[in-house]
């Protein structure tokens, strides 16, 4: 299996965002050898899109609540 493949797969699997982010950047279509090569890469890259939108969604949350508790705590500051 391709190198690139591998490091991919292990970031997808640990949640490693940065390093599926690095890899992409590094992206070549000229790493892979063959069409299922290419084809797997496409799915591990649909597999990150959706570990993005997670995390995006997951921040977003993070945010309204801090957002709250911004609003909460300044309107009940004396």
């Amino acid at each position: 299996m391709n190198n690139w493949l591998k490091t991919f797969k292990l970031a997808i699997i640990t949640n490693d965002l940065s390093k599926c982010e690095m890899l992409i950047n590094s992206f070549h279509a000229t790493t892979f050898t063959c069409k299922e090569e290419l084809e797997e890469a496409a799915a591990l890259t649909k597999e990150a899109i959706t570990l993005l939108e997670t995390q995006r969604v997951k921040l977003g949350s993070e945010l309204a609540k801090l957002k709250q508790t911004k609003k909460y705590l300044t309107s009940h500051a004396s």
